[in-house]
Parts: C-alpha cells; sequence; structure tokens
C-alpha cells in the first residue's frame, strides 16, 4: 500500500539529499569537533559550514546561531533568559516547552503573564500593550502555531516590545519552511528552529539570537557552542540541518505554491462534506495546516481508520498525543472542550501530490458516510 502522509507539522521526511551530505559524518567522519587533528578539524569545519548555510537562509551572521537538540531545547534556552529580568509573559497558545519553562521559571519565583488570544488565535494586543506599559520586558510569542497554523504580527508585536525597552522571543519552529521570513524582518531578538520540520534530521535545533540578548546558558559543562550549550555537537544531524537550509533557500517558493495550492483544494472540498468545519477559518495561516472538527465523531477513532487506510493524519500536536486532556490552544480559542476529541490535523507539505489529496478526500468522505462507528469511542 502506497501510503499518504499528511502530519507534516508532527516531522517531515529526510530528504535524500540530506542524507548524502550527512552519510560521511554518519560512516567515516567521525571526530570531534573540540579535537585539535585533522579528524577533529575536519568537524570543526563541517559545523561551521553549516551554520553558515542557516545563517544565509536567515540572513544573519553566523556567529549569532548556536545549535541545540532541538526547538524544545532552543525555547527553553531562549526563556533562560528571562530571569534577569525577573519576569515574562507568553502567548496562551505557545507550545508546551514554552509553557512549561514558563511554569518553572514562576515557580521559582519569575512574575509570569500569559497573554490571551481570540477566537482565531490571534495575539490580544491590549493584553501586550498592558503587560509592557506595567514594566514587562521579556515576551515570547510563537510565529505560526503548530496545531491550528494560525501566524501571529511577529514584527508588530516587536515594535511594541522594542518601544518598551523589551525582548523578544519567537519559536518560529513552524514557520520554517512555510513562509519567506528573516530574522532581521520579524524584529525577535531571540528565534527558536528546528531541522526536522524542514526535511532535515531530528534531535538538532538552533537559537538565532541578538548578539545583546544572548547571556544566560541552559546546559553547562563545556565552552562548546561559545560556551552557551554544552556538549560534544552532533555533526552529522548539524550537516543535515545546514544541508536542509540551504535546501529550503532553493525551493521554498515551489513548496510554498505547493502547499497552497493543495490545501485550498482540501479546504473547498472539506467545507462540502457534511458536519465538517474548519477551526479558525478567517484566521492568518501557515499554507500547509487545516484543522477541522467533525460532531460527533472521535478524533483519535478516525486517526486511527484513516490509517488502516494508508493515511496518517494527526488529532491534534504531535507532542500531547499521549496526554489525555484538553488541548490548550483549542481552549485558549474558545471551543468547548467537548469538540476538542473531534478535531483532526491535516498538514501537507512540499513532497504531496494532488493525486494524493484528492484520493485522501475520497476515503475520508466514505469514512464519513459511516460515522456512526467513531461516536462512542473516546481517549
Amino acid at each position: 500500500m502506497q501510503r499518504i502522509y499528511f502530519d507534516n507539522n508532527a516531522t517531515t521526511p529526510l530528504d535524500e539529499s540530506v542524507i548524502a551530505e550527512m552519510r560521511p559524518f554518519l560512516e567515516q567522519h567521525f571526530g570531534n569537533a573540540s579535537s585539535l587533528h585533522e579528524e577533529g578539524r575536519r568537524a570543526k569545519f563541517a559545523i561551521e559550514s553549516a551554520r553558515r548555510q542557516l545563517a544565509d537562509l536567515l540572513d544573519v551572521d553566523a556567529s549569532q546561531i548556536i545549535f541545540t537538540s532541538g526547538g524544545t531545547e532552543s525555547n527553553n534556552l531562549a526563556l533562560e533568559q528571562a530571569r534577569p529580568l525577573s519576569q515574562l509573559a507568553v502567548s496562551a497558545i505557545e507550545h508546551e516547552s514554552v509553557l512549561q519553562k514558563a511554569k518553572q521559571l514562576s515557580a521559582e519565583g519569575l512574575q509570569c503573564v500569559t497573554l490571551p488570544v481570540d477566537e482565531e488565535g490571534t495575539l490580544h494586543m491590549g493584553a501586550l500593550q498592558s503587560y509592557l506599559s506595567q514594566g514587562g520586558q521579556f515576551v515570547s510569542v510563537m510565529l505560526a502555531n503548530n496545531e491550528i497554523g494560525v501566524l501571529q504580527d511577529v514584527a508588530a508585536i516587536s515594535r511594541m516590545v522594542v518601544a518598551a525597552g523589551g525582548v523578544l522571543h519567537t519559536d518560529a519552529v513552524q514557520a520554517l519552511g512555510k513562509m519567506p521570513f528573516t530574522f532581521t524582518q520579524t524584529g525577535a531578538h531571540l528565534m527558536s528552529l528546528s531541522a526536522h520540520k524542514i526535511n532535515g534530521p531530528k534531535g538538532i535545533g538552533a537559537l538565532v539570537f541578538d548578539k545583546a540578548q544572548l547571556n544566560q546558558p541552559l546546559i553547562v559543562g563545556g565552552g562548546h557552542e561559545r560556551g552557551f550549550r554544552a556538549g560534544t555537537e552532533n555533526v552529522a544531524a548539524i550537516v543535515g540541518f545546514g544541508a536542509a537550509a540551504e535546501l529550503l533557500q532553493e525551493t521554498l517558493e515551489q513548496r510554498m505554491q505547493q502547499m497552497k495550492q493543495l490545501t485550498e483544494y482540501l479546504i473547498t472540498e472539506l467545507v462540502q462534506m457534511e458536519g465538517v468545519d474548519v477551526i479558525a477559518p478567517q484566521a492568518h495561516k501557515i499554507p500547509n495546516t487545516i484543522m477541522i472538527s467533525i460532531p460527533g465523531v472521535t478524533g483519535e477513532a478516525m486517526v486511527l481508520s484513516l490509517d488502516q487506510q494508508g493515511i496518517a493524519v494527526s488529532s491534534g500536536s504531535a507532542c500531547g498525543a499521549n496526554r489525555q486532556q484538553p488541548s490548550h490552544v483549542l481552549s485558549a480559542i474558545g471551543l468547548p472542550k467537548e469538540q476538542h476529541q473531534q478535531v483532526l490535523r491535516i498538514s501537507v507539505g512540499g513532497q504531496n501530490t494532488l493525486d494524493e489529496v484528492k484520493q485522501f478526500c475520497r476515503i475520508f468522505a466514505g469514512q464519513l458516510g459511516n460515522r456512526a462507528q467513531f461516536a462512542d469511542l473516546a481517549w
């Protein structure tokens, strides 16, 4: 069975060209980048080459990039910079790695504020202005949400934060590869990224930073990554991140057009199906993400049924798939809790085709025709 993969917000397939760049550092070039001999120098050169590839994509200096183990670590490292300010504000729909880090910092005495969003998932600017006017300085707002795909106007948020003398972090993990932007264009002082969302390897991410805004390491124990991230570097994964970044720079426009075409077709078909509602239909979103609600159908049961038909979708964030609790994102936009288990997230990628979308629509419509089989199944 030829499977159809529509869960690209969870992860993306590793591109063959990326694998080719990584392979020598998995099979032959095993040196430690901190070593002075030839093997070590080769590893160090590969790391710095990858750093430049990512820097070119984001239009920053290579010295502004710290490699991490992924988006979660990058988010944790970014929020660690709030410690000297003793306070921070995060949006209500941030990734759990931001929310849980904020919770940890709050337990350690920092003042933490949660900024609300409207029914489309857009940040309430008035709440942000209130926080800043009361002396708040550190703000974390994601560029694109991983569940519903909504985009925030981070550049406008940055102008408000900068005018108040504050620091802005943006989690751009889901935005990278789905829209054009540079670090400077966002206006952020700190930006989190992850390779496996752009057809790179898992287990490698980055924090991009304004040189004046990174002072607190998260992992200590060595001088790696200029002292901000101790630990022997994962050379092959870093090389893969660099290769994926270079590939993205060459193909982004094509990817975006492809994803936009597929989601437009999907939405046209889905809204004609009885009992299917699109979540946050008016929101400004990344071009690959659709979340739908299907009253009377348990989302996880539909995921499993579609999986048996060779189709991979999700019932929400992959990071929350094993937690039997309502989605904080759907709660924040006001979706009733009983509907939380009735949602599907469809996230296409640049590798998907219109034929796959048409096949999905046929199979999904057939599943809806027998929706009674899903009604009594719960999380």
